[in-house]
């Protein structure tokens, strides 16, 4: 009853909706054809859509009959869920053979599955082995080939010190790191339980980079276009073929609209290992043309990568298709505003709409470019009026000059 109720304030507001729209200002539009009238109807916002759009998709409309419809953009980001256990560090020293170890008392039974340390430690790379136990006798092994890093440099720094292992609830967790000899490398450990779901991503492209390698950092450059501003993306995954072998190297994004500046996105770290690989860098959510990859290979042969994957969340646009047949979504107007309509009681409306296919992007018959200013349409009559202003403030400078010297 009250989805109902919910759904039928959400079919008023529709009829109340007022905007900026004018169509003479949209220079596109996409058919959108509704099938079940009565319901909620949802369009996955494509490339196609997104490349269409010049303002960041500001500049969406739907109107149905010549009215504007409401809408809001639902993105389908995941739901995460992270709980830090109150587990104590004992037995922490240095094994001959073994490395640094160090268990972990949960002193209960909750369910863990990521390990992170803290070290005052820099400029490393390690293998971590975890184990599980619940009674600190016998030992079964949850990850064998964890890796933990820092890069520490003047210009950077990257560390990835957290490892993630199958879901227990066994009360004891066994660290181990080889490489190391002195306990006093691990400060510290925490346990948590770590959970992600709800989450749907979209490709918006996948391209061939170009590749350049800058011998002062060490590091391979890769370059890639998407073709045009506009395109939203937070992930990238590189391809890395199998004969490179086992692998770890810090990594780092930067975007830009020119290819010349370049801004900092994110960092992260690509391994592969005997068991799994992690091959993608996530970072807050871009929007610009170029993407440059630098991947860091110090001493180590560099990694050739053959394809880049951008992606992103889903965005799903939802408005109500009170009726069926043709709605119009219109798009390029880079003066439009973000619309604002009521539509904040609805939150929980349209969990499961009903998908509404949509066409191609076509012309708006209808759009009337803006007329350009008088002074760009006759370049060489403003030329003309500065030079006579110029002209006639050089005479009466002369004239004055004059006065003043006879005087």
């Amino acid at each position: 009853m009250k989805r109902a109720l919910s759904l039928v304030f959400f079919l008023g507001a529709a009829c109340m909706a007022r905007g900026d729209f004018n169509a003479q200002d949209w220079q596109v539009r996409i058919a959108i054809d509704v099938k079940q009238p009565g319901a909620v109807a949802a369009i996955v916002v494509s490339p196609a859509v997104y490349k269409a759009s010049r303002a960041a998709l500001r500049d969406l409309r739907i109107v149905r009959a010549g009215s504007e419809i409401p809408y809001r953009l639902r993105t389908l980001s995941a739901q995460r869920q992270q709980i830090e256990l109150q587990a104590t560090l004992r037995n922490k020293t240095a094994v001959p053979n073994a490395g640094v170890e160090a268990v972990l008392d949960l002193n209960g039974h909750p369910a863990h599955n990521r390990v992170r340390i803290a070290t005052p430690k820099h400029n490393f790379k390690e293998t971590i082995r975890v184990e599980t136990s619940d009674d600190g006798i016998r030992w079964a092994m949850a990850r064998m080939d964890g890796l933990i890093l820092d890069v520490t440099r003047i210009d950077r720094q990257v560390s990835e010190l957290s490892v993630d292992y199958p879901a227990s609830t066994r009360r004891y967790v066994r660290l181990s790191i080889p490489g190391w000899h002195d306990p006093a490398y691990l400060a510290s450990a925490w346990l948590t339980h770590f959970e992600e779901s709800g989450a749907i991503r979209d490709t918006v492209s996948t391209l061939t980079p170009a590749m350049k390698e800058d011998p002062t950092a060490q590091a391979t450059l890769l370059f890639a276009d998407v073709g045009s501003d506009g395109l939203a993306y937070d992930r990238v995954e590189v391809s890395v073929p199998v004969s490179a072998g086992a692998f770890s190297r810090s990594a780092e994004v930067a975007t830009s609209t020119d290819a010349k500046a370049w801004l900092l996105a994110g960092q992260a770290v690509i391994a592969r290992t005997a068991t799994e690989e992690h091959l993608s860098i996530d970072f807050p959510e871009r929007w610009k043309r170029h993407m440059r990859l630098a991947i860091f290979h110090g001493d180590s042969a560099p990694l050739k990568v053959t394809q880049v994957r951008l992606s992103a969340f889903r965005r799903l646009l939802e408005f109500p298709a009170t009726t069926a047949g043709p709605y119009w979504l219109y798009l390029g107007n880079p003066q439009a505003r973000q619309p604002s309509y009521d539509l904040a009681a609805f939150a929980t409306i349209a969990e499961n709409s009903p998908g509404a296919p949509l066409g191609r992007v076509e012309a708006n018959p209808q759009y009337r470019a803006p007329e350009r200013p008088w002074t760009d349409r006759n370049p060489y009559m403003l030329n003309f009026f500065l030079f006579a202003a110029v002209a006639v403030m050089g005479y009466m400078t002369i004239r004055l000059l004059r006065r003043v010297k006879e005087g």
